[in-house]
């Protein structure tokens, strides 16, 4: 794995340095839009993806036109996760990041002519970098497994232009029909976004690319950083996919963020070995979404921790210091709004990074195919006593006041 600083090679292609909202550390809270996509999954020897891609290109194509409807400055969408006909059909109708609004798209594999059709196609609207694909070991390999980051800078006479910065998994899953270990061309590169000591820095790493986070790399990227993990993980609580985290955590600053972003709970996946024998796996698996982060003045009153939570994100205290707010486990998409990740040049009595608020929970609808605010999350407490009738009531009204009340009652810690 090799981090390269972005801005260095925009400024070779006469092209300015992006300033990005998400990025720019200001007393400005911002607004974030997280993809958790519906787990129905196809994988084999020559492509990874979504089960049914027209589906899945039409909830993607919606959920830009609500990044860019609710003026969300950082969207994510997971590993493999979002179709490249969707991405193309917003370039065709222009729905794409406003100025200072950065999308971090984990795209479904692509092949090697695909990539570079795909480039020709929009070359004269959209100005695309990666890494030298030739230069890679393309031998007996079939798809590359990108994350695109997509955003709009200026040329040296000032006209807009808009980026497509395509970054290609480094290290390789290993599941047991080795889909990714047999055929998945891995590149070298992971691109560095923003300036040490000016901005904020944002640094993607795909899935099992957390292998190769050691403490050398933690050090280049963890100061003053936004970390985002995208995946497609059946066990994202496996022992060595923690590793790079308790890494990141155990360094000195309180400027540093990780959102981890997989897809939704119970994952159907379509195992295809290439000779049209197609076997279905069940994976049983959580989710595992999560925000983990330490600003110093954190809010952990009731109220927010209690409004989040009925919202679909859920709060846990991580010792030393750090606080960890996992996502519902369904199929939902959260707009989130938050302080940034540090500070420059601002007060301390204005300098409050408090930390997330659940703005809104999106739920698919299917009629109007579109996204809409969901009336409720269930965070499966309730159900969960429902074999206990009667006796169980009082913690069922306990939990529509507040969610906490009953982790004291239960914790043996009252109200």
């Amino acid at each position: 794995m090799h981090l390269r600083q972005l801005n260095e090679i925009l400024n070779k292609r006469g092209l300015s340095k992006p300033d990005l909202d998400a990025l720019r550390p200001n007393i400005d809270d911002y607004q974030v839009l997280l993809y958790q996509p519906l787990g129905r999954v196809f994988g084999s020897p020559t492509r990874v993806g979504n089960m049914n891609t027209d589906t899945a290109s039409e909830q993607c194509y919606a959920m830009c036109r609500t990044a860019v409807s609710e003026g969300a400055q950082l969207f994510v969408a997971p590993e493999y996760s979002f179709p490249w006909p969707a991405l193309g059909r917003c370039l065709d109708e222009g729905i794409t990041p406003p100025l200072g609004a950065l999308w971090v798209l984990g795209c479904e594999s692509i092949s090697f002519n695909e990539l570079e059709a795909f480039i020709a196609a929009y070359k004269d609207r959209l100005e695309t970098i990666h890494e030298d694909i030739a230069q890679l070991d393309r031998a007996g390999k079939t798809f590359l497994d990108p994350v695109v980051y997509l955003f709009r800078t200026t040329t040296a006479d000032g006209a807009a232009k808009l980026v497509a910065v395509v970054q290609f998994k480094t290290h390789p899953s290993i599941d047991p029909e080795r889909i990714e270990g047999d055929n998945l061309c891995l590149g070298k590169t992971v691109y560095v976004l923003g300036e040490v000591g000016l901005t904020t820095r944002l640094v993607t790493f795909i899935c099992s690319d957390v292998f190769k986070v050691d403490n050398a790399c933690a050090g280049e990227v963890y100061d003053r950083a936004l970390i985002l993990h995208i995946q497609l993980n059946p066990n994202p609580r496996e022992t060595t996919y923690l590793q790079y985290r308790r890494i990141l955590m155990g360094l000195t600053t309180h400027e540093t963020e990780i959102i981890c972003l997989n897809w939704s709970q119970s994952v159907k996946e379509w195992v295809d070995d290439g000779n049209n024998h197609v076997k279905l796996k069940r994976w049983r698996n959580i989710s595992g979404s999560a925000w983990y982060l330490r600003p110093d003045k954190f809010d952990g009153t009731d109220s927010r921790i209690a409004s989040n939570h009925r919202a679909g994100l859920y709060y846990t205290y991580l010792a030393p210091k750090w606080h960890a707010l996992f996502f519902n486990y369904s199929r939902k998409a959260y707009l989130i709004k938050t302080s940034k990740v540090w500070h420059r040049n601002v007060a301390a009595v204005q300098s409050k990074r408090t930390g997330p608020r659940v703005v809104r929970t999106l739920t698919w609808n299917w009629g109007a195919q579109s996204w809409c605010e969901a009336t409720s999350v269930c965070d499966a407490f309730v159900p969960l006593l429902s074999g206990w009738g009667a006796a169980t009531q009082p913690l069922v009204d306990l939990h529509e006041a507040s969610p906490l009340y009953v982790e004291r009652i239960l914790a043996g810690r009252g109200n």
